[in-house]
């Protein structure tokens, strides 16, 4: 099981009716629509839409992210928090770039990550 925890900005806790949330997640998988930046006018700074990614071929493939929708506001801090094998580094690996997802959409500021950019950056842990 994993969980994604996000604090909103004050500008849009106003307008979601919340100061932030704990967002449970089963595997690497969820969203909170109450608290997605298109409901409030904005385009997300970092957005998932439906993305899907595997590891593996044949009998031996796995599958890492299913169905992921996550919208990321400018401003907000996200915590990815999960057990190993959970797809937290998969995750991070889409949103920088490193990868590409097998289906679905990810973005920043609206317009599709195709590749790594001086806009995004990524420390692993044992750097």
């Amino acid at each position: 099981m994993s969980a994604i925890f996000k604090s909103v900005p004050s500008e849009a806790s106003v307008a979601a009716g919340a100061a932030g949330a704990v967002l449970p997640a089963t595997g690497a998988r969820g969203s909170h629509p109450d608290l997605a930046p298109h409901d409030l006018g904005q385009v997300a700074a970092l957005e998932l839409r439906g993305v899907c990614k595997s590891h593996g071929s044949g009998v031996t493939r796995s599958m890492v992210l299913q169905d992921l929708n996550l919208s990321v506001a400018r401003g907000e801090f996200v915590a990815i928090v999960g057990f190993s094998g959970s797809g937290k580094t998969t995750l991070v690996s889409l949103l920088a770039g490193l990868i590409r997802p097998d289906g679905g959409e990810v973005l920043k500021d609206g317009r599709p990550v195709v590749g790594p950019g001086t806009d995004r950056g990524i420390v692993f842990q044992s750097y």
